[in-house]
């Protein structure tokens, strides 16, 4: 993730953008030599100034870690003094009335200044506790919200990065939202809005209308129910929604959740290739609600008389539900096309064949199991094997400069890298990287440990992660969840993006890109 600074105005949240922009109209017009110097700050940045004066040379410039700044949310932004083709935060002076002026401009504009650090001016009335847990500030645009969900996929170290944004006002809000399963604490999405909406209207306080089924939705929906005379157990049940006169609507599966623009995964890749049977374009069937699956689905919606809102919603659904059309055929995946021991020998030249033909049915198994069969992603793995393991076969991470100091015990470097999440000798060396991904650091084990429902095992043993099931469900479940940026990346044709999802930077992207290219061309 990067660790540049980010001037842009369209990454702020459009509050806040406002506000910014006017402040500089103000600036400007006193003549006072402002400029933004940073607005949005990744996670990735947020590290990188922390560590700096710690785990870094240089003086301490930050006590806040990744996502315990408001610069991530995009609703704070640092200002600089700019003269004569230089940067400045010099105060002495003149120059203290400067500083001054930008504080009281900013108040006047409703922007809250921090006195022990001037050039730091913020959205009032933010709360970093409930920004961490998802509660954003409403009327959030889809420029910010897509640079958000951006930095959070992104993310991959500790700590977790908040929920998705769930209130993109990429289009005006819809009226009439059926809500057409129960709903309680964790529950997600516009059919929670909808009910916040109706909680908020009988004068019931659920917090904001972010679409997330928190702590205040549960005391709203409790303190409704009450009043009802219901059970008050904070669930949204049939008897609930009934006397808010919300309707269950048109019969759907719970599995059949409301898309839209932004959505990824099964569902949506379901959805594409539905709409492709039926002659409809939704493009490359990815996973990924993109602008092209939208126009699809509206298209679908007008022939169809329903409400053309480029959401999959019950009655949507429920109109997909038709005989395939005619002379349509099941989308192939890459195992249909050929991939196979002799395919990938030409992507590994130095592998032995013995340990493609004995390690290849693990890791298309593990793909499959997380639907990862798609062309773009199963090269996205073998790809990675060949940058990290040559020899295509789970191996160790073996000792170089960059995890062993010269005078040290082996992968002292990695010791104390928080990062990683290590905590000290000997983590650096008990979690080296291993496997066809090299998985690497304690919080790495213990979260994929858990995500294959391996408990501590991992973590208690770390050389299962050269096992030949574990290492492949490891590389299979670690793409999973960078599975819509890749594929971003790889659509774009950014290779070097795609490998540096993985790992973090350039390195092997050599190996990565000609076995991929090669991959490719044998597929095509």
């Amino acid at each position: 993730m990067s660790t540049t600074r980010d001037t842009s105005l369209d990454h702020l949240h459009p509050i806040f953008r406002e506000k910014v922009k006017k402040l500089l109209e103000r600036l400007e017009a006193e003549k006072l030599p402002f400029r933004l110097f940073e607005g949005f700050r990744s996670p990735g940045r947020q590290r990188y100034l922390y560590e700096q004066g710690r785990t870094r040379p240089g003086n301490r410039v930050t006590n806040a870690r990744p996502w315990s700044s408001f610069h991530q949310y995009g609703v704070a932004a640092d200002f600089v003094l700019f003269e004569n083709g230089r940067w400045s935060w010099d105060d002495r002076g003149e120059k203290s009335e400067w500083w001054k002026r930008l504080h009281a401009l900013g108040e006047e504009l409703g922007l809250k200044p921090l006195s022990w650090e001037k050039p730091h001016l913020e959205m009032v009335q933010m709360n970093l506790t409930a920004l961490r847990s998802g509660q954003f500030p409403l009327e959030g645009d889809l420029s910010w919200a897509e640079n958000l969900e951006g930095a959070i996929y992104s993310w991959s170290g500790p700590p977790a990065g908040p929920p998705l944004p769930g209130n993109i006002a990429h289009r005006p809000p819809l009226d009439n939202i059926e809500i057409t399963t129960v709903l309680k604490l964790g529950s997600r999405g516009a059919e929670v809005t909808e009910l916040q909406r109706r909680l908020k209207k009988r004068g019931f306080h659920p917090g904001m209308l972010d679409g997330i089924f928190g702590p205040a939705v549960e005391a709203a929906v409790k303190a409704y129910q009450k009043s009802e005379g219901l059970l008050a157990d904070g669930i949204v049940g049939p008897k609930t929604l009934s006397t808010l006169e919300l309707a269950s609507g048109t019969s759907q599966s719970p599995s059949m959740p409301l898309l839209r623009v932004g959505a990824s995964g099964d569902h949506v890749e379901r959805l594409q290739k539905r709409l492709s049977e039926l002659g409809f374009d939704p493009g490359q069937a990815d996973g990924i609600f993109g602008p092209k699956t939208e126009a699809a689905l509206t298209a679908f919606q007008e022939e169809k008389n329903l409400t053309v809102d480029g959401i999959a919603g019950p009655k949507t659904w429920a109109a997909l539900q038709l005989e395939p059309a005619e002379g349509s055929t099941r989308p192939s995946s890459p195992l249909d096309e050929g991939v196979s021991v002799s395919m990938v020998a030409r992507m590994f030249p130095d592998a032995p064949l013995h340990n493609i033909k004995k390690y290849l049915p693990y890791v298309l198994r593990a793909l499959e199991k997380e639907d990862l069969l798609d062309r773009n992603m199963v090269l996205m793995a073998l790809a990675t094997i060949r940058a990290e393991t040559a020899g295509f076969e789970p191996i160790s991470e073996f000792r170089s400069r960059y995890n062993t100091s010269p005078a040290g015990h082996p992968f002292d470097l990695y010791d104390y890298r928080k990062d990683l999440g290590n905590l000290g000798p000997p983590d650096g060396e008990r979690f080296k990287g291993r496997g066809f991904i090299q998985l690497t650091g304690r919080y790495n084990y213990e979260k994929y440990g858990q995500a294959l429902g391996l408990g501590k095992k991992l973590v208690e043993n770390p050389e299962l992660a050269n096992d030949p099931d574990t290492a492949a469900k490891l590389l299979a479940k670690f793409l999973k969840d960078r599975e819509r940026e890749i594929k971003e990346a790889l659509l774009d044709g950014s290779l070097a993006t795609a490998r540096r999802l993985v790992n973090g930077g350039r390195h092997g992207l050599n190996p990565f890109s000609e076995a991929f290219s090669m991959g490719d061309t044998l597929l095509a």
